[in-house]
């Protein structure tokens, strides 16, 4: 394209001046603190927005917004009701222990249990039966053909993977986590600060690129635009 005779200015941007700058901490302030973390008690979007980065569900949508493997590496469609997926091998929780098939069997499981109270019960009322025939496999039944479930499966806040032995341990993953996204929960301070550090172990090699996330509770609009414009932040929730 030219205007006037001159050549346009590219639209994009060179691949190499895109390149993510690796390092820093990216800080985040918020209107209000998270009433919570357990990605399967809380429909937030102040809890979600942090527990996103901590969790990891079988599948997610990339860029395009195609549905991709996360913690399954691959999966096969049986028939209209049947579908059976491979975990990745080698990924572990951020307390160290390697995700398994049963994870993923309770992490539904405890979402259809009626006492967990979760806000995504409904969802998932349509599974039959979760079959774990090995520590990597796991099989999924649903009582009747449903087009969204792929979709559910790849949405952050409806399928976070949770580990059974934290969620016994501490009763529920309010105030707790260990998850198998990129970033591990360093410190929550409820009404104050939640603060995230990188997951050297992530599964995807060289990610993430930050060094941590810091959300920081700052109720007053005035008091968060003053913190952007003097630089202490970087990006505001409100």
């Amino acid at each position: 394209l030219t205007l006037l005779g001159l050549a346009a200015p590219p639209l994009v941007r060179p691949a190499a001046a895109q390149t993510p700058k690796r390092g820093g901490t990216l800080v985040v302030a918020a209107d209000v603190s998270p009433p919570g973390l357990d990605p399967q008690k809380s429909a937030a979007a102040h809890s979600w927005m942090i527990a996103e980065h901590v969790y990891s569900n079988l599948l997610r949508r990339d860029p395009q917004m195609n549905i991709v493997g996360d913690l399954a590496e691959s999966w096969q469609v049986v028939n209209d009701t049947t579908f059976v997926f491979k975990l990745r091998k080698g990924v572990v929780w951020h307390h160290g222990r390697e995700l398994v098939a049963d994870d993923v069997k309770y992490s539904l499981e405890r979402m259809l249990d009626a006492k967990t109270a979760s806000p995504w019960r409904s969802n998932w009322l349509i599974i039959d039966r979760i079959e774990t025939p090995d520590r990597s496999t796991v099989r999924f039944v649903i009582k009747r053909p449903f087009a969204p479930f792929f979709s559910y499966l790849a949405t952050p806040h409806y399928s976070a993977i949770v580990p059974r032995d934290i969620v016994e341990k501490h009763g529920d993953l309010q105030k707790n986590a260990s998850g198998t996204g990129p970033f591990v929960l360093e410190r929550f301070v409820p009404d104050n600060t939640v603060v995230l550090k990188r997951n050297p172990s992530y599964y995807e090699p060289g990610l993430p690129y930050l060094d941590g996330l810091e959300y920081r509770v700052i109720p007053d609009e005035a008091a968060r635009l003053a913190a952007l414009r003097a630089g202490t932040v970087h990006y505001l929730w409100s």
